[in-house]
């Protein structure tokens, strides 16, 4: 084992910029695992099991903004990273997928722990490298705008040690990778907005620095808003008078979509040809529909210069809904909304799929925390429990809302507490006995995986307090809350009323 090559490797890895890295061990990456151990500059955390390690480095690399690498051994342990990758991949999010592999004479043979691993994770790897023979690693190409795949080629060490490695540089003027706007990128938005008279407009999830920019435009514009929690923006005084929660009756006859792919019924529903007019404008390079027009570009820049156009727009932005929270306390848009009352206003809170965030963005109060996070790349359930550990804030309560099956997915995430800072955590799971987001689109009971399991023992092995009540204390605890399943049904009956009289 070449000591200088290993060097190189590191040495890449945090020119690009990575100072964390989750290490999951094993005998073929034990090389890798014994360089990283030399330099108490890159913080380590170690894992058990890559799955839920990927996922928790997505996080970290969202909450950094820096890349973040995974460390893995060969085989099946690379399989495991498949989705947090995909995840990654459709977030934008830098992920660094760090796969020791057998050398390349292996491959083909069945020999064990002997996958191919070149290629695994195809398009979703913007960046791949096959390293063997002390080929350098060279990320200078990547953008980091997606994950990146270093597989490299070890041969097993006698031992437990390696000979020291020198120092490493440690480039402290570190900048993330930037979109820049371009002169078209204002023409198509300018456009768009000179042949449409009454405007929607759907804000996403945003980058907190693009926050101000996109409210002054929203505010200068004047058209109706509707604000989903992860854009920020969503408790903004300024905007409240445009704010809409509502779209169904909403007379529009263009939607201008900003940031993050939305979660909402509507924007589903833009993707019939019968649809009014759609302009995209993002960061992530996914436009979310078949059609439209899509402008990928930075947002701070682009809102900076686009011009604002003096029209009137009227509309209504009366809500209707609010005496249902107290009419109906168990139901469970009404207890999100209570327990948003209940959350401090400054604190870091994580909304998993698929139900938190929708009811979230429904149903928390107007002056509820504007922190919030989320996974919404792909809209899945996997890993979010992981997520939330790694979007954590040592300066901030953090809070996780969860479903049900969303944290049995993810039952082995609170392994990494022992390895973090004494972080401040609830776990907030909403426990409606099953997928109860199926029964909202109509489908039945082999849909919902009914259970009539209960969190209080998953608490327990991971020392976590359980709690029935938010109005309890401690520093880390599970909260579980259970909707009353009547009154919830009878919550969305009244709903559907409620938007029919608007």
């Amino acid at each position: 084992m070449d000591e200088k090559w290993l060097h190189q490797i590191l040495q890449e890895l945090v020119r690009a910029g990575v100072r964390e890295v989750c290490v999951c061990s094993g005998k073929r990456n034990a090389p890798l695992v014994l360089a990283f151990d030399q330099y108490p500059e890159i913080k380590k955390y170690p894992w058990f099991e890559e799955r839920s390690a990927a996922f928790f480095a997505l996080g970290r690399a969202r909450a950094t903004r820096r890349p973040v690498a995974v460390l893995m051994t060969s085989g099946t342990a690379v399989g495991e990273c498949l989705p947090a990758t995909m995840e990654a991949y459709y977030s934008g999010v830098p992920l660094i997928l760090l796969t020791s592999d057998r050398p390349s004479r292996f491959r083909g043979t069945g020999a064990p722990q002997s996958a191919e691993q070149v290629g695994i994770f195809g398009p979703y790897a913007l960046h791949e490298q096959d390293l063997e023979n002390e080929a350098p690693c060279q990320l200078e190409s990547w953008t980091q705008r997606g994950p990146a795949h270093i597989n490299v080629c070890l041969e097993e060490i006698q031992g437990n040690s390696i000979p020291p490695l020198p120092d490493i540089t440690f480039d402290q003027t570190y900048q993330p990778h930037k979109l820049s706007a371009k002169p078209g990128d204002y023409q198509a938005i300018n456009q768009f907005l000179d042949r449409v008279e009454r405007p929607l407009v759907v804000v996403g999830t945003l980058q907190e620095n693009d926050r101000p920019y996109v409210e002054e435009f929203v505010a200068k514009l004047g058209a109706p808003v509707y604000l989903e929690a992860t854009s920020g923006l969503r408790e903004s005084q300024r905007l409240r008078h445009l704010r809409v929660r509502h779209v169904e009756s909403l007379q529009m006859d263009g939607v201008l979509r900003i940031g993050g792919v939305p979660t909402f019924r509507l924007w589903r529903d833009l993707e019939s040809k019968d649809a009014c007019p759609v302009c995209s404008v993002s960061e992530v390079p996914f436009s979310g529909l078949t059609r439209g027009t899509f402008v990928h570009t930075s947002l701070s820049e682009v809102f900076s210069h686009v011009k604002i156009l003096n029209k009137e727009y009227s509309f209504s932005s009366c809500h209707h809904t609010d005496d249902l929270y107290e009419e109906l306390p168990h139901a469970e848009p009404s207890l999100m909304h209570h327990l948003s009352k209940a959350i401090p206003s400054d604190a870091r809170v994580y909304l998993g799929n698929s139900l938190p965030i929708r009811e979230w963005d429904l149903a928390a109060h107007e002056n509820a925390p504007s922190d919030i996070w989320a996974s919404r790349g792909l809209n899945g359930i996997d890993g979010q429990l992981s997520a939330f550990f790694g979007i954590c804030d040592p300066e901030k309560e953090n809070w996780a809302i969860l479903g049900d099956l969303t944290t049995l997915y993810d039952m082995a995430a609170p392994w990494v507490l022992s390895f973090m800072e004494q972080f401040k955590i609830t776990i907030v799971v909403v426990n409606n006995g099953g997928g109860m987001i199926f029964n909202r689109v109509g489908l039945g009971d082999q849909f919902t995986n009914p259970h009539g399991l209960d969190f209080k023992h998953f608490a327990k092995m991971w020392n976590l307090d359980y709690q029935i009540s938010v109005s309890g204390g401690g520093n880390q605890r599970l909260v579980e809350l259970v909707p009353d399943k009547a009154e919830t049904e009878k919550f969305w009956q009244r709903m559907k009323m409620v938007k029919s009289e608007s």
